[in-house]
């Protein structure tokens, strides 16, 4: 049986919708950067509205791809991660997602973390970019790859995929 299919026995009912509405959540985050991604660049920079909602989608999404990966990290290591990054590379190591998306997410975490604390140095075309660049194509692989994994831990099946480290 594969890292999520194993999960299936200590997860229950509630932690599964639980981890379902912070994928839900990062979903709804993540089209929203996609549509600011679509926009051109210029009209971004100069709509403070728009800026701050990048900057609001930037935030939500990392923070429930967080929440969902301690839920499941917290059951397979049963310690949950130091930090944003940490839940990203830890994901990783077990397999559950390839080395490519976790360090997209990771670099994420990272912008998220520079626009909480350190937000008036914020370049927000910068942000765009990087979101837009490899971001968001990292985040519909991540969001897969962890719905895919809790739905075979509700069912206790064995892993489809499992990525070596």
């Amino acid at each position: 049986m594969g890292v999520c299919g194993s999960l299936g026995s200590r997860l229950s009912p509630e932690e599964v919708e639980a981890i379902r509405r912070y994928l839900a959540d990062a979903r709804e985050a993540l089209d929203q950067l996609r549509f600011l991604a679509g926009l051109p660049a210029e009209e971004v920079a100069r709509d403070k509205t728009l800026r701050y909602s990048l900057r609001y989608a930037i935030i939500l999404l990392v923070e429930a791809s967080v929440d969902a990966a301690v839920a499941l990290l917290e059951k397979l290591f049963e310690q949950p991660p130091s930090s944003y990054r940490e839940s990203f590379l830890r994901l990783i190591e077990a397999g559950v997602i390839p080395a490519r998306v976790g360090e997209e997410m990771a670099r994420l975490a990272a912008l998220r973390n520079a626009i909480i604390h350190r937000y008036w140095f914020i370049d927000d075309l910068r942000a765009l970019n990087e979101a837009a660049r490899g971001g968001i194509k990292a985040v519909e692989e991540f969001l897969h790859r962890l719905e895919e994994c809790i739905e075979e831990a509700a069912r206790g099946e064995a892993a489809t995929t499992q990525y070596a480290p």
